[in-house]
């Protein structure tokens, strides 16, 4: 008869046994790779104030996954002091349904499809460690600003001092390209236009002269209502003869119904003394909507004889590129003036748009 003591002897062995191999099955608290040198490969990474965007994602540098990416601080460049002005919310719009401007034809039908939230500039998504900006950057100052995270995976934790430079840049607040600004005359009672030449190296449309007529945009003002669509966005537009002086805003009037201009697809419209304003509820200005249509993004006016006491003829022995055209008086009296241009207004606010043609306003009274 086997004893008691060798009992209890093979007892403590599978306890033993047991517990060693408890021991060797338990995950540890820590395994795998967190690198030193996790990276964003679009390092500096610049973008236009008030625009979204969303970054690479981190660079693991072969760390064991997943990674878990929070934003420690934003420190300005500029001042090595932390940038505030990115831990605040702000106002921004959102469409809730499609514009449609057949139907939404002031703010309020307009508004009806969007909402307003308040949301930060920037935010971090913490499995890719992507930046998402969002338009309330429009409310941060240009500049360069410098990040610095902290990283968990199953390795640990590391902070990251400066793991990217996020550089806000001026937004491209309009642009003046595709077809140039231009005129064409014609005598009072007739509607064929005077031949003139028409060179391309006449038009240097980035700096938003065509051959006959200049074109200039300007944002006058912003309020923070307009940037979340509360007040009308307004272009005024002003038609200038070759000495400077505005045509009144009564002669700036449509060519045809078949031919679009600002008036037909804003809010509003506002006749000046020396201009016409136009409200619109949406940016940008034309809406991309017009794209599609006839005629595009282009505007066409006139200005009728009324108004105008003469027009310059180009010289076509002056073409000498890349210097501008010489210009004569035109003898052709009396004559009227069709219009064309086109541009886009991609940042709300108060704009004024210039065109100078090369004719010579009558004197009032008209």
């Amino acid at each position: 008869m086997r004893s008691k003591y060798y009992h209890n002897k093979w007892l403590y062995v599978l306890l033993i046994a047991g517990v060693v191999g408890l021991y060797c099955c338990k995950e540890p608290d820590t395994y795998g790779y967190l690198s030193d040198t996790l990276r964003y490969i679009n390092d500096p990474w610049e973008v236009p104030q008030g625009v979204s965007a969303t970054s690479s994602p981190l660079a693991a540098d072969n760390s064991t996954l997943p990674l878990s990416v929070t934003l420690l601080d934003i420190i300005d460049s500029s001042t090595g002091k932390k940038a505030d002005v990115f831990f605040k919310k702000y106002p921004t719009s959102t469409w809730k349904s499609p514009y449609d401007p057949a139907t939404d034809t002031d703010l309020d039908k307009i508004n009806a499809k969007r909402e307003i939230s308040e949301v930060y500039p920037l935010e971090i998504l913490p499995a890719t460690g992507q930046i998402r900006l969002s338009p309330t950057t429009a409310y941060v100052p240009q500049g360069v600003y410098s990040l610095d995270m902290q990283v968990k995976n199953p390795a640990g934790e590391k902070s990251y001092s400066d793991i990217i430079k996020i550089k806000l840049m001026e937004p491209e607040l309009y642009k003046i390209d595709g077809t140039p600004p231009y005129f064409m005359a014609l005598p009072a009672n007739s509607e064929s236009s005077i031949a003139q030449p028409y060179y391309p190296n006449w038009v240097d449309i980035t700096k938003g002269y065509g051959s006959n007529a200049d074109i200039s945009i300007k944002r006058l003002s912003v309020s923070d209502n307009q940037r979340i669509y509360k007040e009308y966005s307004r272009v005024t537009l002003k038609i200038l003869d070759k000495y400077g002086k505005p045509f009144p805003g009564e002669a700036i009037v449509d060519r045809a119904s078949s031919l679009r201009n600002l008036r037909m697809i804003c809010n509003n419209t506002i006749i000046n003394a020396e201009s016409v304003t136009y409200e619109f509820g949406v940016i940008p200005i034309p809406a991309p909507y017009w794209e599609n249509q006839s005629n595009g993004y282009l505007n066409y006016y006139r200005i009728y004889d009324k108004y105008i006491a003469s027009y310059d003829s180009i010289i076509p022995s002056s073409w000498n590129p890349p210097a501008r055209p010489q210009f004569v008086e035109s003898n052709v009296k009396p004559i009227k003036i069709n219009i064309r241009f086109e541009f886009i207004i991609q940042e709300p606010g108060d704009w004024e748009v210039t065109l100078k043609l090369a004719v010579t306003r009558k004197d009032p009274p008209y």
